[in-house]
């Protein structure tokens, strides 16, 4: 029987308890999205990555016979990078771009007002999707979290220490069987 604070996995579809996110460049709705984005130099520079965020909604994981929450802010995500978007100094800029750059302190045009080259990665996890997630399992009752019924127990996924919430959608990971035994 699965006891508090084991190492748990579950591996299950994505269900939104609350609003959806809207993904930042594909407007997509989502329980969770990842963007990254490189700044390409010139022939003789490389590319760094100078953006990365990530944010998420309230939403469940729920595999038919248990149903899990991330209750926690520690979280390392691998997030299947699905759309690829690419602005330089012959495209212009969208809205969406600038939104999103001065959210960051970041412009689209650099030092003598030179557009940057960039290349902007999202990926998102979008409800129904299917999902692993695995760190250190608690039960709590259904009443003491915004879940709705008809759940009465979930699992809730905690950090463990300085171990994070491990949460993904690659197609290997989502392969995998739980390793929840109750």
């Amino acid at each position: 029987m699965f006891k508090d604070d084991q190492k748990a996995r579950i591996v299950g579809n994505i269900v939104l308890c609350g609003k959806a996110l809207e993904a930042p460049f594909s407007g997509r709705k989502c329980a969770y999205y990842y963007v990254r984005v490189k700044e390409t130099g010139d022939l003789f520079d490389e590319s760094k990555i100078f953006i990365e965020d990530e944010d998420y909604g309230e939403f469940v994981i729920q595999d038919g016979n248990y149903c899990a929450i991330i209750d926690t802010g520690f979280i390392k995500s691998y997030i299947v990078e699905d759309r690829k978007y690419l602005f330089n100094g012959f495209s212009k800029s969208s809205e969406r771009l600038e939104k999103f750059l001065r959210k960051h302190g970041e412009y689209s045009s650099g030092f003598l007002g030179l557009d940057k080259h960039l290349s902007i990665y999202e990926g998102i996890l979008a409800p129904g999707e299917r999902v692993s997630v695995s760190g250190k399992g608690r039960w709590k009752q259904t009443e003491r979290t915004d879940i709705p019924a008809p759940y009465g127990k979930i699992l809730a996924m905690i950090a463990d220490g300085n171990k994070p919430v491990y949460l993904s959608d690659d197609p290997d990971t989502v392969k995998q069987k739980n390793m929840l035994k109750v």
